[in-house]
């Protein structure tokens, strides 16, 4: 397999129909020219922060870093690996690109150190198995 292109959103993005248009035509555009394989990888801090506040939840940060408890997990993974990830996958679908969502810990796909015992489960990815 050819090494994909791997394109990283920040989360801001997903606010924003006009850049999703923008970029998932740019997307078309580069797949008729180039055979190569895209990855998106993508943020979401914005869609977990409405999340957060729209649950009455506090949102506390340190050094521009989340402060993740370990039950705020659900409520983040399902901000994340739900709602930014299907927004992604429908835009990409309404543009004909075939895609498919995944989430971090599908598949033990990625190895994770924590960073900050103060961020709670906020981590580093040390490692990604791509088989």
């Amino acid at each position: 397999m050819m090494n994909p292109l791997i394109i990283k959103l920040g989360g801001v993005l997903l606010d924003s129909e006009e850049a999703l248009e923008r970029l998932f035509s740019a997307l078309v555009n580069y797949r008729e020219s180039h055979q190569r394989p895209l990855v998106i990888v993508h943020g979401g801090g914005c869609v977990v922060d409405e999340l957060m506040k729209g649950l009455n939840l506090p949102v506390k940060k340190k050094n521009g870093l989340r402060v993740t408890p370990a039950d705020q997990i659900d409520i983040i993974t399902g901000a994340l690996a739900g709602t930014a990830n299907k927004t992604l996958l429908a835009w990409a679908k309404k543009h004909q690109i075939a895609a498919v969502g995944l989430f971090l810990g599908d598949g033990d796909s990625v190895k994770v150190t924590q960073l900050d015992e103060e961020l709670g489960h906020v981590g580093l990815a040390q490692q990604v198995r791509l088989s």
